[in-house]
């Protein structure tokens, strides 16, 4: 990621540029460590949705603007407040149906992405309506 600040002179002018060149690829790791439910993912947007970090090195190397997916939808709406209704329902990164919420980084204008597959959210759910049919019958 480049840094670059203008340094301004007299009569409001820019006199010159400072920059900075950062490697964020600790942050993959790091992402990439994040563990919830049993196939929960997330990762790591900009203030323009832009992709920053994931467990999946490649989706970040094509350098892919996510403002389209909900929970990136939803950060860019309210870039500086939680998440109003977590674990909503929506089309994912890897464009499947999930449970979507984020978590903004304030400080930075980023936000953490979290996601899990709707159908192994919901897995628990369905084992416990075929339990309560089958005591139903039982019954």
């Amino acid at each position: 990621m480049t840094l670059a600040i203008p340094l301004w002179g007299a009569a409001q002018s820019v006199a010159g540029v400072v920059s900075a060149e950062a490697d964020l690829s600790f942050l993959w790791e790091a992402i990439g460590k994040i563990k919830f439910g049993t196939a929960g993912y997330a990762y790591l947007v900009d203030e323009n949705g832009n992709l920053i970090a994931h467990k999946d090195a490649t989706l970040v190397l094509k350098r892919m603007n996510l403002r389209d997916i909900e929970g990136v939808k939803r950060f860019l709406d309210n870039p500086t407040r939680p998440d109003s209704s977590p674990a909503g329902e929506g089309r994912g990164l890897l464009d499947s149906a999930v449970l979507v919420t984020y978590a903004p980084v304030r400080e930075l204008g980023w936000s953490v992405i979290l996601e899990e597959p709707l159908e192994t959210a919901l897995a628990n759910v369905e084992i416990l309506k075929r339990s309560a049919v089958v005591f139903l019958v039982v019954g």
